[in-house]
């Protein structure tokens, strides 16, 4: 999806940042193969995730087998509630990471606009073309200028996750523009040495602990849904992620070799942790929030631990995928190109066809 949103190729040109861009020097390309088959893999497994999860009526806020608690349906509801945890936020850091190698090619005028182009239309298509908004244009209208109008009140439907990229690409465009105009200041420095940390201890707990933090504060209140509420900052954070960790260059590709293993070994374990000990934290929704207007404490030793296991369970897995991405994925293939171009067209129609 993310080719036809924002290419992934480094290429560098002219820029106040770059003075030899300005000379018209040739630039080497680099391009990360591994991030487009990963952008087209998530996409693939989002499509077979609708079709699971509507076709088998799943509702995650029940935390439920769906009355069947046989060996293999539990491992269906395993595979589905787990990869519902991290495969959307792996997406945003992805779409964070294509941010970063397209904004150094680009004004942040240029940047918007293009984020109009790629973003908005599609967003106005679906909305009031495969939706029918167009039977009830106020009502659709409103609807769409409405903040967190909830699941059902969602004008462009599936592609929520577009509508949130065009509003945190608009957001952050400002810090886009700082990092590129001081490639070398306090922010990619402290980002660098961060990664730089003995044992990989930097990316394995910092990121995780400011994602819990936003969990602990806003989870409380409102039950997240499909990027509203608590979620909105929540993809927020890891889409400028994705970002800083490309601004940081070889140490992140780096420090990705190095916890390899150790986060292999580690992650399963909390894949088993986070599935079946949800449940025994004693608050209703405790993953998904919301669990203040049943009554129980907004801020709990329970409520804690479960957002930290929660916010490490899901970090943990971006950088198992992005790790072993980054190891066997980094080539490129004579069906890359095309799956990249479909991908995003694919995404704006699967769910009808679901």
């Amino acid at each position: 999806m993310e080719n036809a949103l924002i290419p992934v190729t480094s290429q560098l040109e002219a820029s106040p940042s770059n003075p030899n861009l300005e000379k018209n020097e040739p630039i080497k390309s680099v391009r990360r193969y591994d991030i487009d088959w990963l952008r087209v893999i998530l996409f693939g497994l989002l499509i077979w995730f609708h079709y699971a999860v509507f076709s088998l009526g799943i509702l995650f806020r029940d935390g439920a087998y769906g009355g069947d608690d046989s060996l293999q349906n539990i491992i269906l509801f395993f595979t589905i509630d787990v990869m519902h945890q991290w495969r959307l936020a792996a997406l945003f850091v992805i779409s964070g990471m294509g941010t970063a190698f397209a904004f150094k090619r680009r004004t942040w005028q240029i940047y918007l606009k293009e984020r109009g182009t790629r973003l908005l239309i599609p967003l106005l298509f679906t909305t009031y073309i495969i939706q029918v908004g167009i039977f009830d244009i106020v009502g659709t209208t409103k609807r769409f200028f409405t903040i967190f109008p909830g699941m059902d009140g969602m004008p462009y439907a599936h592609l929520w996750f577009v509508f949130n990229l065009l509003i945190y690409s608009v957001i952050l465009t400002p810090l886009f523009a700082h990092v590129r105009s001081n490639p070398d200041g306090l922010i990619v420095k402290n980002v660098q040495k961060i990664l730089n940390m003995p044992y990989g201890v930097g990316i394995l707990i910092l990121p995780p602990l400011v994602l819990a933090a936003n969990g602990i504060l806003f989870k409380p209140w409102h039950f997240g849904e499909v990027g509203m509420w608590w979620e909105f900052p929540r993809y927020l954070i890891y889409f400028a992620f994705g970002y800083l960790l490309i601004q940081a260059k070889d140490q992140y590709f780096s420090v990705l070799d190095r916890v390899r293993i150790p986060v292999s070994i580690i992650t399963p374990i909390l894949a088993l942790v986070y599935f079946f000990g949800k449940e025994s934290f004693g608050i209703p929704g405790i993953m998904v929030g919301g669990w203040y207007d049943e009554g129980y404490s907004a801020f709990s030793v329970a409520a804690t631990i479960a957002t930290l296991l929660q916010a490490f369970h899901a970090w943990f897995w971006c950088i198992l995928i992005f790790s072993w991405a980054s190891k066997l994925l980094n080539r490129s293939s004579p069906v890359l190109g095309y799956l990249n171009d479909a991908v995003y067209p694919t995404y704006i129609i699967h769910m009808h066809i679901t």
